[in-house]
């Protein structure tokens, strides 16, 4: 779902679309695309929200509405503040990294929450972790999707409640 203002539309999220080397040009993608489509306007979808390829999905009718947060590069350095932890959180946290991106949304006008679906995929999806912080007294303060790979680090839907918590979420991800 997608939240602008105090109104909240039903959305699909196509995500991941690929195909094999040796398949392509024979519409497999394009197909897909239109079965995604078929899919959620049966689900009562009455938008979709895409992020991937520039330009790329535009030969299946998307285009770009809000533009995406710039990219900041960050070098190794950053020291974890005294007293926070992060760990890798699991399902068995699901509640707290819901609350943790809630309280942060709330201040958009337009925002797209999580459903509890997404949270148990991303919980439990191998190819990233979700770091979870917590302050000198335990409680819950900042959360990001962190992916490493090929010496590179990419973290992504950082929230933070402090820039405390950040300095711990950007020095356990380049550590």
């Amino acid at each position: 779902s997608v939240r602008v203002g105090e109104v909240v539309l039903p959305a699909g999220q196509v995500e991941m679309v690929a195909t094999a080397k040796d398949a392509e040009g024979r519409g497999y993608v394009r197909a897909l695309m239109h079965r995604c489509h078929e899919l959620s306007n049966a689900r009562g979808h009455v938008l979709q929200v895409m992020i991937g390829i520039p330009n790329f999905y535009r030969q299946f009718g998307y285009s770009y509405s809000i533009p995406m947060h710039p990219w900041a590069t960050v070098t190794s350095g950053t020291k974890s503040p005294g007293g926070y932890t992060v760990t890798t959180a699991t399902t068995d946290d699901m509640a707290t990294c819901h609350a943790l991106q809630e309280q942060h949304q709330t201040q958009f006008d337009v925002a797209m929450p999580h459903s509890d679906d997404c949270w148990g995929w991303i919980l439990t999806h191998t190819s990233s972790n979700q770091a979870l912080v917590r302050d000198p007294a335990g409680n819950p303060a900042g959360l990001a999707r962190v992916y490493a790979d090929d010496g590179s680090v990419d973290m992504g839907e950082i929230t933070a409640s402090t820039p405390e918590a950040t300095d711990a979420l950007l020095a356990h991800a380049l550590g």
